[in-house]
């Protein structure tokens, strides 16, 4: 579901606050804390999101999850649209998961941008650093 459509009355107040967010896109694939793929498109990027495997159980934060990620990464660079870089894109839960995929150091992993993520060795506990 669209954020316009879930989330009517926030998704009216922001967008009237910042009227830039609907320039040049409809917004209607961008989902929750992840980039609209209308604006990233047309510069030459590739948006995949990537869901947790399994149902029923949420397996937040978990070396599966970690592994999940690199693996998909990975996948990526077999793509024939690959172009030799990499990135992982994400805001709060999806910025905090990208430490501990990037402390793995998959081989075609190029960059990481954190919006608003703690690291997460702060947010969990578990003391993972990134190199």
């Amino acid at each position: 579901m669209a954020f316009q459509e879930g989330y009517k009355s926030s998704w009216d107040r922001m967008v009237a606050a910042y009227p830039d967010i609907t320039q040049s896109s409809t917004c209607t694939f961008q989902n929750w804390e992840l980039v609209a793929p209308e604006k990233w498109v047309p510069d030459g990027y590739v948006c995949i999101r990537v869901d947790g495997r399994g149902s029923g159980k949420i397996d937040l934060l978990s070396p599966r999850e970690t592994k999940d990620s690199y693996d998909c990464i990975e996948l990526a660079a077999t793509q024939s649209w690959y172009n030799g870089k990499v990135g992982i894109n994400g805001i709060s839960y999806y910025a905090i998961n990208q430490w501990p995929v990037a402390a793995q150091q998959p081989l075609h992993l190029t960059a990481i941008c954190v919006w608003e993520g703690a690291p997460t060795g702060t947010a969990t506990g578990r003391g993972t650093e990134v190199s």
